[in-house]
């Protein structure tokens, strides 16, 4: 039996949809919001039809960069408040 592994990358992953999850139920989200950006460590072709379900059934863009943990944080942490 193959056991199960929990990595960064699932652990990053799981935190985004969390974030965007909270942001929505707050009301963060608001109908004015066209657009928002996800980073996440999922390769493309696991998020792409997520990503455009979500846009088709609420009117919000995703935008979205894939990438490295690591490289999605320092960049998430360079861009500070100007992350889009």
């Amino acid at each position: 039996m193959k056991k199960a592994t929990f990595t960064f990358s699932h652990f990053l992953s799981f935190s985004l949809i969390a974030l965007l999850t909270t942001a929505i139920s707050a009301g963060e989200l608001k109908a004015s919001t066209q657009e928002i950006m996800v980073y996440t460590s999922r390769n493309e072709h696991l998020v792409r039809d997520i990503f455009r379900q979500y846009q088709e059934e609420t009117g919000v863009r995703i935008r979205y960069r894939t990438g490295d943990p690591g490289q999605l944080i320092q960049t998430i942490m360079a861009e500070g408040e100007n992350t889009r």
